[in-house]
C-alpha cells in the first residue's frame, strides 16, 4: 500500500498485520508511517504472547506437571470421545487402573525429590509399554494418564471380547 489509508484498510478488512509503509519523508507523515509500522509490530508481538499464554494455560489445565502425561481432566475428555466413538464400532473398551502402593512411605523415607523421580520413571516405563507391546496390531493401549498422586490409567481399545482386554492387561 502506498498510503496510510490503504494500509489501514488492509489491516482492518483483511487482518493483514504484515503490511508496512515505506516512509517517504522525514516530516510528520514519515514519523506517522514509522509509528504505524511499530504499532503493527506490537500487535503481532502481543498476539504471539497471547497465543503462547493460551497454550501454557491449556498445558497446565490438561497435563500433569511432573510427568507431562495427560491429567484427569484430559483423560475424562479423551474417554468421553472413546465412548462416543464406540457407539459406531462394535469393539470393546477396557480401562487399566494402576495404583502405586506405598508412595507416601517412599517420599517419607527417601525424600519427595526421589519420589518424584520414581513417578517420572514409572511414567516413562508405562509410555514405553504402551508403545512397544506384543499385542495384536488392532489392540491399542492408549490415553495413558496420571489421574492422581499415585494413580495411572491406560485405555485398551479395539478389543473384540473380554478375553482380549484381560490378555492386554
Amino acid at each position: 500500500p502506498k498510503t496510510l489509508a490503504n494500509a489501514m484498510n488492509k489491516v482492518r478488512n483483511e487482518y493483514d498485520y504484515t503490511v508496512r509503509l515505506e516512509p517517504q519523508s522525514s516530516d510528520e507523515f514519515g514519523s506517522l508511517s514509522n509509528d504505524f509500522n511499530n504499532m503493527l509490530e506490537t500487535i503481532i508481538y502481543q498476539g504471539d504472547l497471547q497465543r503462547s499464554s493460551i497454550e501454557e494455560i491449556q498445558r497446565l489445565a490438561y497435563r500433569d506437571s511432573l510427568t507431562g502425561l495427560p491429567n484427569r481432566n484430559l483423560f475424562q475428555e479423551l474417554f468421553r470421545g472413546l465412548i462416543k466413538e464406540s457407539k459406531s464400532k462394535p469393539n470393546l473398551i477396557g480401562v487399566l487402573y494402576l495404583n502405586l502402593d506405598n508412595l507416601k512411605l517412599l517420599n517419607e523415607h527417601f525424600g519427595r525429590n526421589n519420589g518424584d523421580l520414581y513417578l517420572q520413571n514409572i511414567a516413562k516405563e508405562l509410555e514405553s509399554f504402551c508403545n512397544n507391546n506384543n499385542l495384536p496390531k488392532e489392540i491399542l493401549l492408549s490415553n495413558l494418564s496420571r489421574v492422581g498422586p499415585d494413580e495411572f490409567i491406560i485405555t485398551i481399545q479395539n478389543a473384540d471380547d473380554q478375553r482380549e482386554i484381560v490378555s492386554a492387561a
